[in-house]
């Protein structure tokens, strides 16, 4: 029996955060290929895909912690994992979601 921390219930946090990860690393390879700023009529500005990046970061923390997937947010869970292997493969899937996102192959 494994203790499940992610559970069909969580799954539009899932999808948020996937989606947060997907736009954090679009913004990241749009700076890497632009840069940081850019000139206007007005000067220097900060490119928009900064502001971008920094907002989606921000989602994934905040999404990411809510769903425990780190052990700090885990142990700041005031419920506890489930201990129910009919949901382990839900769990198992949400970070196949999270690696497609990202580029990465999934576990298997």
């Amino acid at each position: 029996m494994c203790v499940v921390w992610v559970t069909p219930s969580d799954a539009i946090a899932v999808e948020a955060a996937a989606l947060a990860l997907y736009w954090y690393r679009k913004a990241a390879k749009a700076l890497d290929e632009s840069g940081l700023s850019h000139e206007t009529n007005y000067g220097q500005s900060i490119t928009p895909a900064w502001k971008v990046m920094r907002q989606a970061g921000e989602d994934l923390r905040k999404y990411s912690g809510l769903l425990g997937l780190s052990p700090a947010d885990r142990a700041r869970l005031t419920v506890g994992g489930v201990e129910d292997d009919s949901d382990a493969g839900f769990q198992g899937e949400t970070v196949n979601i999270l690696h497609a996102v990202g580029g990465l192959k999934p576990m298997e």
